[in-house]
């Protein structure tokens, strides 16, 4: 697991041609998390099948591109920070609405669980423009 290092710049410091699979993972291992990884030039069918066995007892898999991986881990990486930035925020509002602390983190964290049950069961997606 390694950030802002490709695949081929970890290849070129090996001494043989080895398989090489960079993977991020987005959330702590004991948690049920989302995995991207991008193989290398030396990765075969079997070690990317071996690699999502293992990566895939711990969450979903995604297969992104080398030159998409920065990018994935720049979005979801900090991402969890900034939502509990938000959700502390919220909890601050309910206290100063005259909510117990415990109360309104009850509500706050109900909300964010309910809508992420929401987000995950729903088919439909955002859509996306482009612009051209």
């Amino acid at each position: 697991m390694v950030a802002g290092l490709s695949t081929a710049r970890i290849e070129v410091t090996l001494p043989l041609p080895i398989a090489v699979i960079r993977s991020m993972p987005t959330r702590r291992a004991r948690e049920k998390r989302r995995e991207r990884h991008r193989r290398g030039a030396h990765v075969t069918k079997d070690d990317l099948d071996w690699a999502e066995s293992i990566l895939g007892a711990v969450g979903t898999v995604v297969r992104v591109s080398e030159r998409n991986i920065d990018a994935v881990t720049g979005l979801s990486g900090p991402m969890p920070a900034y939502l509990y930035l938000v959700v502390e925020a919220l909890i601050e509002a309910g206290v100063h609405q005259g909510l117990s602390r415990d109360v309104a983190h009850q509500l706050v964290v109900g909300t964010f669980e309910g809508s992420a049950a929401l987000l995950t069961s729903t088919v439909r997606r955002p859509r996306s423009f482009a612009i051209k």
